[in-house]
């Protein structure tokens, strides 16, 4: 096969194969480099004829063949692209953006162009899957002392996205801009303790569940309060955080109490430490570490007064097939003991304790 003169410097988007980014390929050949490549110049990407593929700096055959095994399910419905060679100086972009000059074809020239948009058109599967969480609800969603993203939510989307061969940006979003970052297209998926609601579902599509929760009431101790309905009183005041259920809760059952509805949960624990609410709904687990940490000033209620809530990963509205990829992780991830393990992670001490007040667990759906 003759080879042709360059074709001009294009600029494609690239897929992610766990570790690495495939450039070109075709259903026999295709090249890939270390993420830690893409800053260097003057690399040359060539194929080797002699293997079904090529890697540069590949760590070992099982990782290799694994990734390839990854792209060939990728691409069972994917144009095929050019079997090229690339060389010249390269750099890398944000994210998957890289320019390419000097490419040489194998192919007809003609099908070089072709070959940049079959490309980019099949690129979006093995983009960066960014997660849009709000990190301040330890220990679903949090930040180590660096200020990285840590937790569970933070363990179960990369234990996902590793599963589907895509890197995982974990994007810290403000409530109230999580379920509009999936419709504008910022985000591919939610994954922030979110509970399905019929109202939510309204604009996005759910997930299987993957966890259950339920209200409780952190209580000031002078408050006088034992049920949900001594809160349900003219004077009373219900601290809510904006947009949770406990909110959506106390709007349509506790009209005849005062809402304070506050940007996050620790300051409506400060409202009622400090004696300035009479209490604040929300799911047991927050109820109960705040108790613990408010001894002093706070009681816990925690008998239920609503039905189990059910939390869900939130993508875009017909994002099907996305989402038949979460429920087929959540299925494994759960048989697996993955729920488990994240639970002794970081939840040891309060597993046990609902186990003594008889709560049923987060991850328990039996």
């Amino acid at each position: 096969m003759k080879t042709l003169p360059n074709c001009n410097a294009f600029t494609i988007r690239l897929r992610f194969i766990s570790n690495y980014r495939a450039i070109f390929a075709d259903k026999s050949y295709f090249s890939v480099i270390q993420k830690s490549h893409f800053v260097q110049k003057d690399a040359t990407i060539t194929h080797c004829a002699s293997l079904p593929f090529g890697f540069i700096k590949a760590e070992d055959d099982k990782r290799r063949a694994s990734c390839y095994n990854r792209w060939v399910e990728s691409r069972k419905t994917a144009a095929e692209p050019s079997y090229v060679k690339i060389s010249g100086e390269f750099l890398m972009k944000r994210r998957t953006v890289l320019k390419l000059a000097g490419v040489a074809c194998l192919l007809p020239l003609s099908s070089c162009s072709a070959s940049a948009a079959q490309s980019a058109a099949s690129s979006q599967a093995g983009a960066p899957l960014v997660v849009a969480m709000e990190l301040a609800y330890p220990p679903f969603e949090t930040k180590d002392d660096a200020g990285n993203p840590t937790g569970i939510s933070v363990d179960f989307a990369k234990a996902f996205g590793e599963s589907v061969g895509r890197e995982v940006e974990i994007v810290d979003t403000a409530w109230d801009g999580l379920i509009p970052s999936l419709q504008t297209g910022k985000a591919d998926m939610v994954v922030s303790s979110m509970t399905i609601t019929e109202e939510r579902k309204k604009t996005v599509d759910f997930s299987d569940p993957y966890a259950n929760s339920l209200l409780a009431i952190l209580a000031n101790k002078d408050s006088g309060i034992s049920t949900i309905d001594d809160l349900n009183q003219t004077g009373k005041k219900v601290a809510v955080k904006n947009g949770s259920t406990g909110h959506v809760y106390a709007q349509n059952n506790l009209q005849n109490a005062e809402l304070i509805v506050l940007a996050d949960e620790s300051a409506c624990v400060t409202e009622v430490a400090q004696g300035k609410a009479d209490g604040f709904l929300y799911d047991q687990l927050t109820i109960y570490r705040n108790w613990q940490k408010n001894l002093d000033t706070t009681t816990a209620i925690f008998v239920p007064y609503q039905d189990v809530e059910k939390w869900g990963v939130a993508v875009k509205k017909g994002n099907t097939a996305l989402l038949e990829q979460i429920n087929a992780f959540i299925r494994d991830f759960t048989a697996d003991g993955g729920f488990d393990r994240l639970s002794e992670t970081y939840m040891p001490e309060e597993k046990k304790a609902f186990e003594e007040l008889g709560f049923r667990w987060f991850f328990d759906l039996s």
